[in-house]
């Protein structure tokens, strides 16, 4: 194992970067670069829709909900298919679900939520990508249940392709690590390719997707492509 492939987050068992790097013989290295912790809110604002964008909202919310002893009696809408899942541990299903790209999704759910209130529980770093786009089609509340900040691993972590997970990842990995020109590096979308160009990356592959599977099929395009 002369390669290494490093991706920005905790897996799966079942992950499938899993099964790619035992197939490519690479040394995996898997671990988020962020410390999330949560923060204490009080009741939620009167909202017509509650819109989740990420596990972590959707985990930290729901067992606050849970620890509270109330119920979640208002339209759920989440970003994407991960977010959906995450909902479904707690019992809940989603009213409105998004494909995980922040331009279509807003441009799905102001079709559904124009001129009504919205509630999104995000993260006190939040880029607030969704909000953004939405300003001026609904109502804009905001609820910071969690907080997210960068935790520098002490063991290597350096890869010879990178699968980078959000911005915040990526900032931490450059911190870390020191980005270089024969890294392949793979964004799970389009924030966290334009933070890593700001960082100084020059080329940067993006998934069509914002999964797993997505990153690994762009990867395998671009290394199929240097052959």
């Amino acid at each position: 194992m002369d390669k290494t492939l490093f991706i920005s987050r905790s897996l799966a068992s079942d992950s499938p970067v899993r099964a790619f790097a035992q197939k490519h013989q690479l040394e995996l290295r898997a671990e988020s670069l962020i410390e999330f912790t949560p923060v204490q809110f009080g009741t939620p604002p009167p909202a017509d829709w509650l819109f989740f964008y990420s596990k972590k909202g959707v985990q930290y919310f729901m067992r606050t909900l849970r620890d509270r002893g109330q119920k979640l009696n208002t339209p759920v809408a989440v970003l994407g298919l991960g977010t959906l899942n995450a909902l479904k541990e707690f019992g809940k299903s989603a009213d409105f679900a998004g494909n995980g790209r922040p331009e279509e999704v807003a441009a799905a759910f102001k079709k559904i939520a124009a001129g009504q209130r919205v509630l999104f529980v995000r993260a006190q770093q939040s880029r607030r990508s969704i909000q953004k786009l939405l300003e001026g089609e609904v109502i804009v509340e905001d609820l910071i249940a969690y907080a997210n900040e960068i935790r520098l691993p002490q063991r290597d972590v350096r890869g010879d392709y990178l699968l980078l997970t959000s911005p915040m990842n990526a900032e931490a990995y450059a911190q870390k690590c020191e980005l270089n020109a024969a890294e392949i590096i793979v964004a799970i979308g389009q924030t966290t390719a334009a933070k890593l160009k700001v960082l100084g990356a020059d080329q940067v592959e993006v998934a069509a997707r914002p999964d797993e599977a997505a990153m690994l099929e762009r990867l395998t395009e671009k290394l199929a492509a240097l052959q």
